[in-house]
């Protein structure tokens, strides 16, 4: 039986390391089964925040409630996968073992039910072929879409992705893009996205939330993201300026 999609509640959340402060009074809500994306320019808190929201880290001040539940008191209770901005996979394992670690190490299934789970998740993506393949013949595309197949393995409730296009051509950007939307409609999932990948935001989101400087700037729909008038959001919504510009760290 599939399990079902989580909410989450971002309150007033803190957090600095030493005299920074990163993140200052985040608060937003994301509804279950929603997609939504934080986009900002680099530094701007969107990864910190990410792993706040799935326990890596904790916040200064303020509350994460994952299904009501303290993102702590939610561990066991809320199954959550995170696909890494670097893929992460294991050099060592081919992708059938990749997907099937986590799983054998904490003897969740039998062996059957486990190549089953892998095999099937693995055909979701379009990746059964490479079953048996290892990281490191895999292109680029291939890696991110293998790291999301990891993740759907536990059949989780709410999914992040730490910029899942990062470092892609825009032919692989928008497949990448393609999967997410694609598993909104396949799985009862929540997913949160952190990139700065306009492209993706747009194409994907239910919400856009864009950071600057550690806070939150505007929440709103991809389209009226592309009719705003707000100077700072047309400015990171313009293709022809680059997110990392030090045009978005002056502005106020």
């Amino acid at each position: 039986m599939k399990k079902d999609a989580v909410s989450v509640e971002i309150k007033n959340v803190y957090k600095s390391f030493g005299q920074q402060e990163v993140l200052h009074d985040i608060s937003f809500d994301v509804a279950p089964g929603e997609i939504f994306v934080l986009m900002g320019p680099s530094g701007a808190g969107k990864s910190v925040l990410l792993k706040n929201i799935i326990g890596l880290d904790w916040p200064d001040k303020g509350k994460i409630l994952v299904n009501g539940l303290d993102v702590y008191e939610s561990q066991g209770k809320v199954v959550m996968g995170l696909v890494f901005q670097s893929g992460a996979l294991l050099n060592s394992l081919d992708v059938f073992d990749n997907l099937a670690l986590y799983p054998k190490e904490h003897r969740l299934y039998s062996d059957a039910d486990i190549r089953a789970k892998v095999m099937h998740t693995l055909s979701m993506l379009s990746l059964e072929d490479a079953a048996h393949k290892y990281p490191s013949e895999l292109s680029g595309g291939m890696r991110k879409r293998v790291s999301i197949a990891r993740a759907l393995v536990m059949e989780p409730q709410l999914l992040l992705y730490d910029e899942p296009t990062s470092e892609l051509d825009p032919v692989m950007s928008a497949t990448i893009a393609e999967v997410i939307a694609t598993l909104k409609e396949e799985i009862n999932v929540t997913s949160i996205v952190v990139s700065h990948d306009r492209s993706l935001a747009m194409a994907v989101a239910n919400r856009v939330a864009l950071m600057h400087n550690g806070r939150i700037h505007a929440i709103d729909t991809p389209k009226r993201f592309l009719a705003s008038k707000d100077d700072l959001i047309r400015d990171f919504m313009d293709p022809s300026i680059d997110p990392k510009h030090p045009r978005f760290r002056e502005k106020s």
